[in-house]
C-alpha cells in the first residue's frame, strides 16, 4: 500500500512536510483525512532525523484527529 502511495504523490510534497519537521507532520496528519497523502514518509524522515518519538505521536494523532473533525 506505501510503495503503490509513493508513485501518487510527487516528491516535492513529501519534501515539503519534512522540511518544517513538527508543524508539517501536524498538517500532513490533518491534511490525510481528506486527502490520500501518506503520513509515514514524514514520520519516517522525522525519525530518521532523531526527533523526539513522543512529539511526533501527539503532533501526528492531534492533527488526524482535527482532521477527522474537518472531514466530518
Amino acid at each position: 500500500m506505501i510503495t503503490f502511495a509513493l508513485f501518487l504523490i510527487p516528491p516535492s510534497i513529501g519534501n515539503f512536510f519534512t522540511k518544517y519537521g513538527l508543524v508539517g507532520l501536524f498538517f500532513n496528519g490533518m491534511l490525510s483525512s481528506f486527502i490520500p497523502i501518506p503520513t509515514e514518509l514524514t514520520t519516517a524522515a522525522l525519525l530518521a532525523a532523531r526527533e523526539n518519538e513522543m512529539r511526533i505521536f501527539i503532533v501526528l494523532t492531534v492533527g488526524s484527529i482535527i482532521g477527522g473533525f474537518i472531514a466530518y
